[in-house]
């Protein structure tokens, strides 16, 4: 005697709903979902920078050929002024050096008006580019919090002389 074999395709959330209930599992997703876009909101409230301040390259670090990630800790007011700046790494001279360039940049800032004080973190990086015969200078934000500063460094000058006998 042959017994027939069931075969049974379950939905791809069977499982997870499996003893929920469909309301229940629906509200899971739901939240699941909005836990996401919230992940993926803007960070600490920073939709937009006005600066007051230019970046520079300081000429002594790019003639040290000093270059790195400097973190701060910049402290805005709730009217988008920023009020402090605070060196939280990478610890070392370099950072501490460029680090008052970036600060002094960053206080420049006017941000978007938020709800009351808040802290973010920023990140300004200072990058060497190739040797150029016209060295130049580029700026690059790639979102509220992250700034890169490239500049390119002029080909080593040489010079030559020939002792006569």
């Amino acid at each position: 005697m042959r017994t027939a074999a069931t075969i049974r395709v379950a939905h791809p959330f069977a499982h997870f709903a499996k003893g929920w209930g469909i309301a229940r599992s629906a509200t899971a997703l739901l939240c699941l979902v909005a836990a996401i876009a919230r992940a993926q909101a803007a960070p600490c409230g920073l939709t937009s920078i006005t600066e007051v301040s230019a970046l520079t390259y300081p000429p002594i670090a790019k003639a040290a050929h000093l270059e790195g990630n400097i973190i701060l800790l910049a402290t805005f007011d709730r009217d988008g002024t920023v009020t402090s700046t605070k060196l939280v790494g990478p610890p070392s001279n370099i950072s501490r050096f460029l680090g008052e360039f970036a600060s002094n940049y960053v206080k420049g800032w006017r941000a978007n008006p938020y709800s009351g004080p808040r802290q973010c973190p920023v990140v300004v990086s200072f990058v060497l580019g190739h040797q150029s015969e016209n060295p130049k200078t580029f700026f690059v934000r790639t979102d509220p919090q992250h700034v890169q500063i490239t500049a390119e460094i002029a080909p080593p000058t040489i010079e030559y002389s020939v002792a006569s006998k």
